[in-house]
């Protein structure tokens, strides 16, 4: 592994193992692992819509018919003179896997820091607020060249295998790595991930897939909406405001990895192609969050990544399911 200075991990261009350890701390604050409905009847530590007799009291409700008697609350239909119910709400257990994308498009960023380190550390915070609501945690890593897959596991040590991976991958990436990754590789590796997503994860897994989907193709979707169709899917799209609105003056420097240009700020015609651009890779997000009931969030590089969770998970919990 590369040895990166303090000054680039403190400037938002890498992330480091101890930086990613830390938000351990802040993690029970995201509501998103809270009570969330599964599609998989295990058990564990989140609840079912499924009611009946299980581990935790849900609610009392009028008798009905095909109740079972021994549920009967008597205080309650003693004060209220007609027969009530308890409820009661199972434990579930939800798997959790983080897909988490450190290829060269994602080593860009004009202010905050890059989306790749943005990845790298709502990947990390969503890990350890997973596993910190008792969830087994796993994840799928991969870079122009890599694709690293971590099987879902109930420990610190799952979670730390996880970030040693993901810093390790981030710590790789630079103008000069993201030249000498194949062409090819560089376009398929994205869909390769989502290939090995739906082969190794079982259905009721919650996923969260964070990328900046540029390199999302018709086979990606077909691969992300097989996901959709058994588990919980969570697309957050890592976006920097130069990518949507170029600024007016100067010259800027443009690199695909392979090849270095120019572009106008006052170039109207530069200014529609990009804007264009990135418009088509948002309707392509939304169409897969509204084909499939797909929660689909953006996420910019100049803002807070723990605010930004928050607020995610927050509209979330109250049934909202894009932005």
């Amino acid at each position: 592994m590369r040895v990166i200075s303090d000054k680039l991990i403190n400037a938002g261009v890498y992330v480091s193992v101890e930086s990613l350890v830390k938000l351990s701390s802040t993690a029970r604050r995201l509501s998103y692992f809270r009570a969330r409905v599964v599609k998989q009847q295990q058990a564990g530590s989140h609840h079912s819509r499924f009611k009946g007799r299980g581990m935790e009291f849900a609610e009392v409700r009028p008798y009905q018919a095909g109740d079972d008697v021994r549920s009967i609350d008597w205080r309650v239909t003693a004060r209220k003179q007609s027969t009530h119910t308890k409820l009661f709400q199972e434990e579930r257990e939800r798997p959790v896997v983080v897909i988490c994308d450190q290829s060269a498009s994602m080593f860009f960023g004009s202010r905050g820091c890059l989306k790749s380190v943005l990845a790298a550390r709502c990947a990390a915070l969503l890990s350890w607020s997973a596993y910190a609501h008792n969830d087994r945690v796993g994840g799928i890593i991969f870079n122009d060249q890599q694709l690293l897959t971590i099987k879902p596991g109930r420990n610190r040590k799952s979670i730390l295998q996880y970030i040693n991976h993901v810093v390790a991958l981030n710590n790789e990436l630079s103008a000069e790595t993201s030249a000498s990754a194949p062409q090819l590789n560089r376009n398929q590796q994205f869909t390769l991930a989502l290939k090995e997503a739906c082969q190794v994860i079982k259905p009721g897994t919650l996923i969260f897939v964070i990328s900046d989907y540029h390199k999302l193709d018709a086979t990606g979707e077909r691969h992300l909406n097989t996901l959709a169709k058994h588990n919980e899917l969570v697309l957050l799209r890592c976006t920097d405001p130069l990518e949507k609105n170029l600024p007016t003056g100067g010259a800027l420097p443009v690199s695909d990895g392979d090849h270095t240009f120019y572009i106008r700020g006052q170039d109207e015609g530069a200014r529609k192609v990009l804007s264009n651009w990135d418009e088509a890779i948002t309707n392509r997000v939304e169409q897969l969050s509204r084909n499939r009931d797909v929660n689909a969030w953006e996420l910019n590089t100049n803002l807070d990544f723990e605010h930004q969770l928050a607020e995610i998970s927050r509209q979330v919990s109250l049934g909202a399911s894009s932005r």
